[in-house]
């Protein structure tokens, strides 16, 4: 005869489970028992300077020699009304000295390490739908004013019209922002307006649909959701 639990339930029995409870148990596990390396004091600039050859490296890879046919994303009406202004390439081209100054502002090591690998994920995941899905954007006729046209023509050669979706620009920018939370409430509140004034940069310089934008704000709350399950250990 077959005995019951204080549960009521029949031992002998497999309980009937939902696919999300039978993933969302060993997902939860794992994630909960992978932890990645502290990042000390002295070996950030190390782990900087290697995440950026290695990401400047990729990124060109994957834009100029894509694996499939690059595709084209629908131009939304918010697309159509925004115009080019090509002064707000400034801003745009402001997404690197954002960053670093983000990291190296964050003295403590975990809060380090934590922004670093929420860029590192971010980057992974967009990475890898640049790979599986490229896409490419309608660059528009270069600005005539002379100044203009020949940063415009310079960040063209530096930066191909493909790689737009998610945008990098915006993923990494809000991620960064989000790393300030050590600090005080104006500082946090000065990072945000910066990084929303980058994130807007990308569609008055042309350079990315508004898909993109939403794109690039779904990877860094991912990435953000990620790293937060993962802990840190030891030193690098």
């Amino acid at each position: 005869m077959e005995k019951a639990d204080k549960s009521g339930n029949r031992s002998g029995y497999l309980h009937a489970q939902s696919p999300e409870a039978l993933w969302s148990g060993p997902l939860e596990w794992g994630l909960r028992n992978t932890a990645l390396p502290l990042i000390a004091a002295k070996g950030r600039i190390r782990a900087m300077v290697w995440g950026l050859l290695t990401f400047l490296l990729v990124y060109g890879a994957l834009g100029a020699c894509p694996l499939g046919q690059p595709s084209y994303l629908p131009l939304t009406s918010v697309d159509r009304a925004i115009p080019l202004l090509p002064w707000t390439l400034l801003i745009y081209a402001s997404d690197y000295p954002f960053l670093l100054w983000i990291l190296l502002s964050l003295k403590n090591p975990e809060d380090f390490s934590t922004a670093y690998y929420r860029i590192i994920a971010g980057t992974i995941m967009s990475f890898s739908v640049f790979l599986i899905f490229p896409t490419v954007y309608p660059r528009p006729s270069i600005p005539m004013e002379p100044f203009w046209s020949d940063v415009f023509l310079y960040l063209h050669f530096l930066d191909q019209p493909t790689n737009c979706f998610p945008s990098l620009h915006v993923s990494i920018t809000l991620i960064g922002a989000a790393s300030l939370h050590p600090w005080k409430r104006w500082v946090r509140v000065s990072g945000y307006l910066w990084a929303i004034a980058i994130c807007l940069s990308t569609l008055t310089t042309k350079q990315h649909y508004a898909l993109d934008v939403i794109g690039g704000m779904f990877v860094a709350m991912a990435s953000i959701w990620l790293t937060s399950r993962l802990g840190l250990r030891g030193k690098i």
